[in-house]
């Protein structure tokens, strides 16, 4: 699953891996997917809109920055098919990382990022 954002974050920040919420979100209608967007072949996948995602969210807010000026991802890209709540192995991560984190984050534009946020000990040591 990609990230998303705008391409020139005031913040990013870098979660674990996605949940089921996530992983079912439609791209198009930003929201959980429904039988017209299976139809529609409408791309999902969206970081960090679940309940943890929409606290993050709030979070950032209340610090002050602009929750849709950050750029939202993960370090593992896909759900990793563990049990919920567990975290995927570094094997996983290590994919992901070398093969689409590493591009995603390189086509971004740092000129505005105040930091980097990583949510996790998955994230941190990937």
């Amino acid at each position: 699953m990609p990230g998303s954002g705008p391409k020139d974050p005031d913040l990013i920040v870098i979660a674990e891996a996605p949940a089921r919420t996530e992983d079912l979100w439609c791209r198009v209608c930003l929201k959980p997917q429904t039988r017209r967007c299976e139809q529609a072949n409408h791309a999902r996948g969206v970081p960090l809109v679940g309940k943890s995602g929409q606290l993050i969210r709030q979070l950032i807010g209340q610090a002050g920055i602009d929750p849709n000026r950050v750029y939202y991802t993960n370090v593992s890209k896909c759900s990793h098919g563990g049990e919920v709540g567990s975290n995927p192995t570094m094997v996983q991560v290590r994919k992901c990382v070398g093969t689409y984190l590493l591009d995603e984050l390189a086509e971004l534009d740092y000129s505005r990022c105040r930091g980097v946020m990583l949510l996790g000990e998955t994230a941190l040591r990937g």
